[in-house]
């Protein structure tokens, strides 16, 4: 792969890492009750909590993109 293509796939990855962060930012959706609820707001409780795993799921991806895309980047600069 040549130097420009590095930069390029740099671009792609660090575009796509931004774009996820972007959308699943680092505030979390808050838990409507502690431990005591009825079973409605338990259920609430454990979708808000499958969101919130979505979400830090997604945003270790977009931290691991734009890891990769600086290491290309360090790469292309040294071919």
């Amino acid at each position: 792969m040549t130097s420009l293509g590095m930069q390029v796939a740099s671009t792609l990855f660090g575009f796509t890492g931004t774009i996820l962060m972007f959308f699943n930012s680092y505030a979390l959706i808050p838990y409507e009750a502690a431990m005591f609820g009825s079973d409605e707001i338990i259920e609430h409780d454990r979708k808000v909590e499958q969101k919130n795993k979505r979400m830090l799921r997604n945003q270790k991806i977009g931290i691991g993109l734009l890891s990769l895309s600086f290491l290309l980047q360090l790469i292309s600069y040294s071919l």
